[in-house]
């Protein structure tokens, strides 16, 4: 593995503390705190379940990098960085562990037949809490590929396609980590007296001055940033550059940085559901949770402004399904005929041997402009009037394909085959097959 290791040891322990000595002392008012010391020690300290509470505690000292079994050992250590030392007097210590943590990145994610994934691939830094996300989200990308070939759905050169989408966010992921780690550590910052240690040292403060100033003045409900929260959750990773999704894309003005593109995510929106079982009332859920993309199999989601003539929704049915690629076909129709799901049991989108489920925006739910929908996301414009298109997801909630159709010419039979021949040569994603598929009304497909 290529990287370094970092100078800091970490101790961690848990700790009961009775809880009026918590009260008493101010630190009920929150489930976590941090206490910052010079050159570059910190104390974290964040409740378990009622009266535990978990502590690490962070210090270059590595002549203690050794486990303390001794309560008062433990005692004056976490105590001399708390503002109120009394909170420890009667405070019970459970066994303490230490550890010092890397930042490295594999040389390969694959060789032959054996893959790397989590920690195993990269390691790094517990600052920003994205070590678990990311391992999860790494098995999750190679595990539905390894299925898909074992199945015959796709080459193996589709499981090289892993470390490509992969490795850029362990790399991303790496960086940030260490950036944030030495900002909060002053990991590596060597003499104290340095010109660069002193510019550390002051970056540090801002940063915290920034971060004390935000928690004071903006509303609990938007900290943290929502930009954040998706950035740690590993929600706004996305594969638009890995070379492994198709997109006929449209140029996009610069300010439309949340439009939804091959690539990215698929968002999980909220809408309104009509299935072929229940024609009479749509069901109020959201794209991912509705759609649970979490097989081998990929998915098509078909998109209009108005609800299409039978005729041409059946052509594009009938497209997919003769390349063998969908398990399942849904209608997304932003705007409905007559009314909104109260009145829409007059409504009937489609025959009932046609495999297509309609999705629609939830229209309590709304945006700038108008309701929230998945049209407006994937309009280069932003606008929803008119818009046409189809989209396809991968088994990861992925979207490996993006096309923007004519409005008059609804989901174009040799553009759809054409996109379709695109994803077959990258990197085998999908073998070519005509076989023919019938899908019962359920929507589980029938060989």
């Amino acid at each position: 593995m290529i990287g370094k290791g970092y100078p800091q040891v970490f101790h961690v322990t848990d700790v009961a503390i009775p809880e009026e000595e918590v009260q008493a002392k101010g630190f009920g008012n929150h489930q976590g705190h941090v206490f910052l010391a010079p050159r570059g020690e910190l104390l974290l300290m964040f409740r378990i379940q009622d009266c535990m509470w978990r502590f690490f505690h962070c210090a270059r000292d590595t002549a203690t990098s050794q486990p303390s079994s001794e309560a008062e050992s433990m005692r004056e250590k976490f105590g001399r960085l708390l503002p109120t030392a009394e909170v420890m007097e009667n405070a019970h210590f459970g066994e303490e562990a230490c550890f010092q943590v890397s930042c490295k990145l594999a040389d390969t994610f694959q060789r032959g037949r054996l893959f790397l994934v989590g920690d195993a691939a990269h390691t790094h830094s517990p600052a920003g809490g994205q070590g678990m996300n990311t391992g999860i989200q790494d098995a999750l990308n190679l595990s539905w590929k390894i299925a898909a070939v074992l199945k015959g759905e796709s080459s193996e050169q589709w499981l090289e396609s892993y470390e490509l989408e992969r490795r850029p966010v362990a790399e991303w992921v790496l960086r940030t980590s260490d950036a944030a780690f030495y900002t909060v550590t002053g990991a590596g910052s060597g003499d104290a007296d340095s010109v660069k240690s002193r510019m550390r040292s002051l970056l540090r403060w801002l940063v915290m001055a920034g971060i004390v100033l935000a928690l004071r003045v903006l509303p609990s409900r938007m900290l943290p940033p929502p930009f954040i929260l998706d950035c740690l959750y590993g929600l706004s990773i996305a594969y638009r550059s890995s070379g492994t999704v198709a997109s006929a894309d449209a140029p996009c003005p610069w300010w439309r940085t949340n439009r939804v593109r091959a690539g990215d995510r698929l968002p999980d929106l909220p809408c309104l559901a009509l299935f072929p079982s229940n024609r009479h009332r749509f069901m109020k859920m959201s794209l991912l949770q509705i759609m649970h993309p979490f097989s081998t199999s990929h998915q098509i989601v078909l998109i209009s402004w108005r609800m299409p003539q039978r005729a041409a929704l059946q052509t594009a049915v009938d497209t997919f399904i003769s390349c063998g690629v969908p398990s399942r076909v849904w209608l997304y129709v932003t705007t409905l005929p007559r009314a909104w799901p109260n009145e829409i049991s007059a409504v009937q989108p489609h025959e009932p041997d046609l495999p297509v489920t309609l999705l629609t925006p939830d229209p309590a739910v709304s945006m700038v402009g108008g309701v929230l929908s998945l049209s407006a996301l994937l309009q280069p414009t932003g606008a929803t009037s008119k818009y046409a298109g189809w989209l396809m997801v991968r088994p990861d909630g992925y979207i490996s394909a993006v096309h923007h159709d004519d409005a008059q010419q609804l989901w174009d039979p040799s553009e759809v085959t054409k996109m379709l021949h695109n994803l077959e040569g990258t990197y085998g994603m999908l073998k070519p097959t005509m076989q023919s598929i019938s899908l019962r009304d359920d929507g589980e497909s029938i060989r």
